[in-house]
């Protein structure tokens, strides 16, 4: 089993100092729950203020701190520097404080692109007898990044996001459809909202596609799940499409 806790948090764009008390808040309240994971939206220390994002240089630095001072692994979306370029980045931090592994987010919207660079890869994380995909917010519109982290043996898929506000079902119904054509668990951590901004929707999608439990608003909440990889195998007995795939077929059509 793997026990995850999901914060829809409500980021103030550009607060930093703000943004970091409230998370180290989840963080130190959080912890003696017993959970294998705490988790947190995209860009959840800067948000979308490039102009505060330029200058916020350690917010990996200090997801590792937090995470050795209260011994509990963390997965976050940040803004990472890296030689010259920034990334809008997605990292898991075990309970020492060291990052086990960071997405870069390939598909990058709108205004992103004026300031980020595009990742090129997809990647995946051994975390705690798991197989964890990461994926960042628009990422949830190409099958093709989760198929492929299923292929390479993704059992749960973390979605780290920060959609529109009119945006929630179809947020829902990427997380469902990524669910259930990969078979494995789909996680949907989206930003919370209290000035009408971001559509929250925050919820875990079992390998049928069945919700197993969801924030329904967009105001700021947290909910906890436990991820049984039993239903993972049960599921794809049932329904074997990873097994009757025909990329012999497929091949056929690339340009």
């Amino acid at each position: 089993m793997l026990n995850i806790g999901l914060v829809q948090l409500d980021v103030k764009e550009g607060d930093i100092e703000w943004n970091k008390i409230k998370i180290e808040n989840y963080v130190k309240n959080k912890t003696s729950k017993g959970l294998d994971l705490l988790c947190f939206p995209e860009l959840c220390i800067s948000g979308y203020d490039f102009e505060v994002a330029r200058n916020s240089l350690d917010e990996l630095d200090f997801f590792s701190k937090i995470s050795k001072k209260y011994n509990q692994a963390i997965l976050a979306g940040v803004s990472k520097k890296e030689n010259g370029d920034y990334f809008d980045t997605l990292c898991i931090w075990d309970e020492e404080g060291i990052v086990l592994g960071e997405y870069k987010k390939i598909h990058l919207w709108g205004e992103e692109r004026k300031f980020f660079t595009a990742g090129k890869d997809v990647v995946m994380v051994n975390f705690k007898g798991w197989k964890v995909g990461l994926l960042i917010c628009a990422d949830y519109g190409f099958a093709e990044l989760s198929r492929e982290l299923t292929l390479k043996g993704a059992e749960v898929i973390f979605n780290s996001s920060a959609w529109d506000v009119n945006a929630g079902e179809l947020f829902r119904l990427c997380a469902k459809i990524r669910a259930v054509e990969n078979q494995n668990y789909s996680v949907a951590l989206n930003r919370g909202s209290s000035i009408n901004k971001y559509c929250g929707s925050t919820g875990v999608y079992g390998p049928d596609g069945v919700v197993v439990k969801e924030i329904r608003h967009k105001g700021e909440d947290y909910l906890e799940v436990t991820l049984r990889k039993g239903e993972i195998e049960s599921y794809r007995k049932v329904l074997p499409w990873l097994e009757m795939r025909r990329p012999d077929v497929y091949t056929k059509f690339k340009n």
